[in-house]
């Protein structure tokens, strides 16, 4: 059995390329050589090179402040105007 880890709504990704890297998995599951998919939203965190330098990816990090080491993910927003979360389900 095939396992496939993505991820969608990199910064700057538009949402006909989500649309279009779905349906890239959708042909994967019809022709079988994938059996399961969790598919996530990107999310950067605190301590990645992403999260520490957003203007160089063209993000804006919108929270949360940062209280502790185990509070990694950070909420961003992508100038561009995508919205990827509608993709979730």
């Amino acid at each position: 059995m095939v396992h496939a880890y993505l991820m969608y709504g990199f910064p700057t990704q538009t949402e006909q390329e989500t649309i279009d890297s779905l349906d890239v998995v959708m042909q994967l599951f019809e022709r079988n050589c994938i059996q399961l998919v969790y598919w996530r939203q990107f999310t950067t965190t605190i301590h990645s090179p992403i999260g520490m330098n957003p203007q160089d990816f063209e993000i804006n990090i919108t929270g949360p402040d940062f209280e502790d080491f185990a509070q990694n993910d950070l909420w961003l927003e992508d100038p561009q105007g995508a919205d990827h979360p509608k993709y979730t389900k």
